[in-house]
């Protein structure tokens, strides 16, 4: 039973990591990212900073070898 439940969040936390690069990438390659204002995310698409793009790039490179050795 404890095998399952591990398993279960095995799967899930590997889901969420290839939605998380999916996005990221899908940021990079648009070039915008949701406004965010006092903490809270607008409707309103801002374009990413050469500093955004690393960060992205560098998140990119960690969930891509994160699911190779998944």
């Amino acid at each position: 039973m404890h095998s399952l439940k591990l398993l279960r969040a095995m799967q899930s936390k590997v889901e969420r990591q290839q939605t998380a690069l999916a996005r990221l990438q899908k940021q990079l390659q648009v070039g915008t990212k949701p406004e965010k204002i006092d903490g809270s995310t607008t409707g309103k698409q801002v374009p990413l900073t050469d500093k955004d793009k690393v960060r992205i790039e560098k998140e990119i490179t960690i969930l891509s070898n994160n699911n190779q050795i998944l």
